[in-house]
C-alpha cells in the first residue's frame, strides 16, 4: 500500500481502511525511529471525532503499548484488538468520559527487553529505561507537535496489559511528573521475583502518591484458578500490589481503582470487554 504522505523519513497512512471505520480517525506513521533503542515500529494516532468538530480545543492523550493490539485485528494477536477507538467514541457519546486522543506504540521483537525493568537470570531483559526514554524523548514529543494535546502531566496516561502493564506501572512511578494516569493492566508483576513490588515498597517519595492515579486489574482464571480455592498467583501478586500501593498512601476509589475480572483470562478479549474501567476511571467527563 502506498502511503499517503511522507513526514521526515516517516511512512504516513490517513485513515488505513484496513484498521477502522471508526467516527474519527486514524494516523498510522511507519518506521518510527527510536535512537534509544535503534530499531524501528509503528505508532498509531487516534483522533476522536471532537477533534475535527471542535478545531481549537486541546485534547487528554493515552498512551499504549502493544499498539499493534490496540485497533488492528490484522495485526492483533490471535486476530482479536482491543477496540480503543469505539470503546472511546461510545463512551463520549454516552456522557461516561471525554474524548481523548490514543496512542498505540507497536512491540518489537525485543519486547520483553524492552518492556522489563530488570535483568532476569532466566529471561534476561531489562532495557524499560531505555524504552521510557523513547516514549519520553521520541514519542511524546511527535505527538504533542502533530496534534492539538494537554501535554502535563496531568492529562497523560499510560497504559498496556501483561509485561505492557509492568513497564506502564514502572514508567508511572518512575515518570509521574509526564504521566499521571496508570493503567496497568493484568500485570505481570512476577517479573524478576516481584522486583516492582520491591522498587515500590522502597521508594520513599511522596510525589508518587501526590501525582498519579492508578487503574490495576486482574482476571481471576489468569494463571489458572489456583486449585483448592485458593486464588492464582496473578491475583495474588495484584492484590499485594494494591495493598502495597494502599499502605503508600493510595486510596481505593480516589487516586486507586481495583477490579478482579470474575472469570477471565489472560488474553486480548479480556482486555477489550474491560478497557471501558481505565477509561472512564482516567477521563471523566467534564462538569
Amino acid at each position: 500500500m502506498k502511503p499517503d504522505r511522507l513526514f521526515d523519513d516517516l511512512w504516513v497512512y490517513e485513515n488505513p481502511g484496513h484498521i477502522s471505520q471508526c467516527e474519527g480517525k486514524i494516523v498510522e506513521y511507519s518506521h518510527f525511529y527510536s535512537p534509544q533503542l535503534n530499531n524501528r515500529r509503528t505508532v498509531l494516532v487516534y483522533l476522536p471525532p471532537q477533534y475535527f468538530a471542535n478545531p481549537t480545543e486541546h485534547f487528554p492523550v493515552l498512551y499504549l503499548q502493544d499498539g499493534n493490539n490496540v485497533f488492528d485485528t490484522g495485526t492483533s494477536f490471535a486476530g482479536v484488538a482491543w477496540n480503543v477507538e469505539y470503546a472511546i467514541e461510545e463512551l463520549t457519546d454516552l456522557g461516561l468520559m471525554r474524548p481523548c486522543i490514543a496512542v498505540g506504540i507497536y512491540n518489537t521483537m525485543g519486547r520483553m527487553s524492552e518492556y522489563t525493568p530488570s535483568w532476569s537470570s532466566r529471561f534476561e531483559g531489562g532495557e524499560a529505561q531505555k524504552y521510557a526514554r523513547f516514549m519520553i524523548d521520541s514519542v511524546k514529543p511527535f505527538v504533542d507537535r502533530s496534534y492539538r494535546t494537554l501535554p502535563d502531566s496531568e492529562h497523560t496516561a499510560v497504559m498496556g496489559s501483561s509485561l505492557g502493564g509492568l513497564v506502564s506501572m514502572w514508567i508511572g512511578w518512575n515518570y509521574p511528573e509526564v504521566f499521571s494516569k496508570v493503567g496497568a493492566i493484568s500485570t505481570s508483576i512476577w517479573w524478576d521475583k516481584r522486583s516492582l513490588i520491591d522498587e515500590i515498597r522502597d521508594t520513599n517519595r511522596e510525589e508518587r502518591r501526590s501525582k498519579l492515579q492508578i487503574w490495576l486489574d486482574v482476571g481471576t482464571y489468569e494463571g489458572g484458578t489456583g486449585g483448592f480455592g485458593r486464588v492464582s498467583p496473578m491475583v495474588s501478586d495484584s492484590r499485594d500490589l494494591r495493598e502495597l500501593l494502599i499502605e503508600r498512601g493510595f486510596t481505593l476509589h480516589r487516586d486507586l481503582e481495583y477490579f478482579e475480572d470474575v472469570g477471565s483470562g489472560h488474553n486480548e478479549g479480556a482486555w477489550r470487554d474491560r478497557v471501558d474501567g481505565p477509561l472512564t476511571f482516567f477521563f471523566p467527563p467534564e462538569d
